[in-house]
């Protein structure tokens, strides 16, 4: 996802998609032509045993792995209920969350974890979400354990960058950690009837931090770091309200927020004059690319066996929309190429910006 497993979240193309894929390039947007490099059906491709340096990473419906940046070598997995995957490594786990091994599939080494769970991705760790949600364990790509942490409260959302984690709670609380544990702040959320965080997240350099909370009304508080403290910056009231783990992401430059909303996505402003965007959509976000305010944003939705990849100018408004068939999967950027899966396939658009 933009980020990796952005919730899974965070990252993204706009093209015209024929049947599985494109084939034909399409200029789209401000000065920039989008054009279809490959395409390649993971269902019925052949499979290497080993992954070279700098290959992608991919998600489609059945199957995940790396895929080399020219399309000619593809290692493949079949998806056994979810996976965590990170450039470097992947844990591929079923339903009972037991038996976890972390692989580098570059150096073909392999982990075994002793903490039983679910793990998700995040800035290059894996965040280990306990059976009973009340617990997290933290591991790096080695499988070496970080920290451990239990809370008396359910876990909804966790998110990490430069070095700063942030668990939020389903009481009402976020809780924020460095990379040993550390506690480093704990925040309350209030003003609303319902207390609980329903997203979290920490900017890219992790001076800002972001938290969904509250039912009656819902929020998203923009806390800045000052003095080595986070203090509430500006608060937002979110139109609609979702009672579920929401996706709550910075831009790239962290000048804007995009949260997940019962009807769509808020584009909300992180400097004054704090602007705030309303994006209605049909369907459910899979995916998106959320770069510097310089460039559009980009939003996967997913309804009902049809997909549709959104163009947005930064101040909310459509630039262009195509829908095609299939289920929607993966989304990925990689230098000046995107990864999108549609079913089982996977292709690679190249972006060129006019001279």
């Amino acid at each position: 996802m933009a980020r990796n497993n952005r919730l899974f979240f965070r990252v993204v193309i706009l093209l015209v998609l024929i049947g599985y894929v494109l084939y034909a390039g399409y200029k789209v947007s401000f000065g920039t032509n989008y054009t279809q490099s490959w395409a390649v059906d993971m269902e019925s491709c052949e499979t290497v045993e080993s992954v070279g340096s700098g290959w992608v990473p991919f998600m489609v419906k059945d199957f995940f792995g790396y895929v080399s940046p020219d399309g000619s070598g593809v290692f493949r997995d079949s998806i056994q209920y979810r996976v965590a995957l990170t450039p470097e490594v992947f844990c591929n786990y079923d339903r009972s969350g037991d038996s976890l091994i972390i692989r580098d599939p570059v150096k073909n080494y392999m982990f075994p974890v002793a903490v039983p769970g679910y793990p998700l991705a995040r800035d290059g760790l894996l965040f280990i979400i306990s059976a009973d949600l009340s617990g997290v364990t933290a591991v790096d790509s080695s499988g070496e354990i970080l920290f451990e942490r239990r809370f008396t409260s359910l876990i909804s959302s966790i998110d990490s960058c430069d070095g700063t984690i942030s668990i939020g709670l389903l009481k009402g609380l976020t809780e924020l950690v460095d990379t040993g544990g550390n506690t480093i702040a704990s925040i309350e959320s209030k003003g609303s009837r319902i207390d609980s965080v329903y997203g979290t997240a920490v900017s890219s350099s992790g001076a800002s931090i972001a938290v969904m909370h509250g039912i009656d009304p819902q929020y998203v508080t923009l806390y800045k770091r000052q003095a080595g403290e986070y203090v509430p910056e500006k608060r937002y009231l979110l139109d609609g309200q979702l009672r579920r783990q929401a996706i709550l992401s910075f831009s790239d430059d962290e000048a804007q927020l995009l949260a997940e909303t019962a009807s769509g996505v808020t584009l909300l402003d992180t400097f004054d004059p704090y602007t705030v965007k309303n994006i209605d959509l049909e369907g459910r976000l899979i995916d998106f690319d959320f770069p510097a305010v310089k460039e559009p944003l980009l939003l996967l939705i997913s309804r009902e066996g049809e997909s549709s990849l959104g163009i947005y100018r930064r101040d909310g408004s459509l630039f262009d929309r195509e829908s095609f068939s299939g289920e929607a999967t993966w989304l990925y950027r990689a230098g000046d190429a995107f990864f999108i899966g549609l079913d089982n396939t996977l292709t690679r658009i190249d972006i060129r910006k006019d001279v």
